[in-house]
């Protein structure tokens, strides 16, 4: 017996002793049995529309990228930035050697030393990094 993804319910495919169940929230096995039930079940792309809530372009781009890369490709990826663009480990190291230099200098000053040096930093990042490395006033001691 196969249920509606729009529930909360798990969905259960197979017929008689050959079941198995998916979860709503198991997005990669959702995705190769979309895809396992266009290519060997001969399934509709509307039915499959319907039961799994793709468009049909989204679902095509899903089937390539299967046919192109395999099962796992279609794991999802974390999204956004992968590295920090302004807060380099340079940068953050310089961040660190002006507080060590002097431990009263304001987030501030730090950032407009860096900026003079033709690094475009803003007084937020420079108190994040002082933050993230437990430099501010209420850690530090020199």
């Amino acid at each position: 017996m196969e249920t509606s993804l729009k529930k909360s319910k798990p969905i259960i495919a197979g017929k008689g002793k050959h079941t198995y169940t998916i979860f709503p929230d198991d997005k990669l096995s959702l995705k190769v049995n979309m895809i396992m039930e266009y290519i060997y079940g001969g399934v509709s792309i509307n039915h499959i529309r319907e039961k799994y809530g793709y468009t049909k372009q989204r679902f095509f781009q899903i089937l390539n990228t299967y046919k192109q890369y395999g099962i796992e490709a279609l794991a999802t990826k974390k999204t956004g930035p992968k590295k920090n663009r302004i807060r380099t480990e340079r940068i953050e190291n310089l961040i660190v050697r002006y507080k060590f230099l002097d431990s009263s200098m304001s987030a501030a000053v730090i950032a407009q030393k860096l900026r003079q040096e033709g690094i475009y930093i803003s007084q937020r990042s420079v108190m994040r990094t002082i933050t993230e490395k437990g430099l501010s006033k209420k850690n530090f001691t020199s």
